[in-house]
């Protein structure tokens, strides 16, 4: 593994626009959910409707967290290279104390672990 990994050059970028959404476990009571982009990518698997700029997701509630001041991108010579998430424990070190506040709150809100799933999702700035 250490072989492969060797040849990734890791490039630390400007910005990440952060989102978390709340899923209930019981996916009845999620809704199909338009959250807008702020023309950013989004990273990972979800539906992005280009045209009004936002990613459908199902959950029951979602949090815009904003802009941190950095993002990262993988790249493998000169041909290949992708946007990459962060880990949750990294991406909450960049958190200003506004955010912190806001996650925290909404943390609480949706703290029981047997209803809710809270995910990051996170956008490339393009």
């Amino acid at each position: 593994m250490r072989d492969i990994l060797e040849h990734f050059e890791v490039r630390v970028l400007d910005a990440t626009y952060v989102l978390i959404v709340a899923i209930h476990n019981v996916d009845t009571q999620n809704t199909l959910t338009r959250i807008p982009c702020k023309r950013c990518i989004p990273l990972g698997g979800y539906a992005y409707d280009v045209s009004n700029d936002c990613i459908c997701v199902r959950c029951i509630d979602y949090l815009s967290l904003g802009f941190i001041p950095l993002s990262y991108e993988l790249s493998l010579g000169r041909f290949w290279r992708a946007a990459v998430p962060m880990p949750a424990p990294i991406l909450e070190t960049y958190l200003d104390s506004t955010q912190v506040k806001l996650l925290t709150k909404f943390k609480e809100m949706y703290a029981d672990v047997n209803k809710y799933e809270l995910d990051y999702i996170q956008a490339h700035v393009a």
